[in-house]
């Protein structure tokens, strides 16, 4: 049997009549756990899953890990609080979306400097753009980013090799750090509303800092993409459904379960002895959010 450890879920999250909200599901960790139970149920193999409650919350970790031949863990801001260093040493661990290897541990990421890169080329030779900021949180603690914050880091880094790599402007490449406390929620975004000094195209580190960046723009009167381009990053359903359609890079997120799960029953139990590393592909999807107006 292998386990799944997955960052803590709100229950309380708003419904349209009878039915999920697609903004808050199916999301990048609803269809990695997918794919890790897809290919446990493949291989015969027992699953156990949960989720921490809280930020300390060793036991829920230490328990699952006690009853498992390895553990896969979905990126959360407080995996540094956790006692890994312990566990990868007993059992096999599969960080996912974590880019520090810090541990004897595998590590499953996807591309995200060329899912980046295909999104500034996009940008740049089909849209002419040359004025992009990105929006996405890169600079605040570690349990206050979030679950993506590895990931979006990584991407913003990427972001800015690009455009210097083309000649252009990096020095005000973060417009607004989205994982900022509540009540400092878009505050970038908003002044540069405000002030008329928006760029011709937000790259969003994230899909869902792109909804939340498209609905702030439409809120303001800015027409997307008549008056700015917005991009998103991850591919998950939400992005197919709004209007218009979130042009956004797809990562292989049930490949990614599938992958974890496998790696996992590779070592029949047997820690790592040091750290190792996958990256698998991602592609483009241009829809209407860029102006390109296809719908896929």
């Amino acid at each position: 049997m292998i386990g799944l450890m997955f960052p803590p879920r709100s229950i309380d999250e708003p419904l349209d009549g009878d039915e999920p909200n697609v903004l808050v599901y199916p999301l990048y960790v609803d269809e990695v756990l997918r794919g890790f139970e897809l290919e446990c149920w493949k291989s015969g193999k027992g699953i156990l899953m949960g989720a921490a409650s809280e930020r300390d919350d060793h036991r829920s970790v230490t328990d699952i890990a006690g009853r498992v031949d390895g553990l896969a863990l979905m990126p959360s801001g407080y995996n540094d609080t956790l006692p890994l260093s312990m566990l990868a040493k007993t059992i096999p661990l599969v960080m996912v979306g974590v880019g520090d290897e810090k541990l004897p541990a595998a590590y499953l990421q996807c591309d995200n400097a060329s899912g980046m890169r295909q999104i500034v080329d996009h940008l740049v030779e089909v849209h002419h753009i040359n004025d992009m900021a990105f929006v996405g949180g890169v600079n605040g603690g570690a349990c206050a980013r979030g679950t993506d914050a590895d990931d979006v880091v990584s991407r913003y880094d990427a972001f800015k090799k690009c455009l210097e790599e083309r000649g252009l402007d990096s020095s005000d490449a973060l417009l607004d750090d989205s994982f900022a406390t509540s009540d400092e929620y878009m505050v970038g975004l908003c002044e540069a509303i405000g002030s008329g000094r928006l760029p011709q195209a937000l790259v969003c580190g994230t899909d869902q800092t792109a909804f939340g960046v498209i609905r702030l723009l439409e809120e303001a009167g800015v027409r997307v993409p008549d008056d700015v381009i917005v991009t998103g990053f991850d591919g998950i359903l939400a992005g197919r459904l709004m209007e218009p359609q979130l042009t956004t890079v797809r990562q292989p997120m049930e490949d990614m379960g599938r992958e974890a799960a496998r790696m996992l029953l590779s070592r029949n139990g047997e820690p790592w002895e040091k750290a190792e590393r996958r990256v698998l592909p991602v592609r483009l999807i241009v829809r209407g959010s860029c102006g390109c107006n296809q719908k896929i």
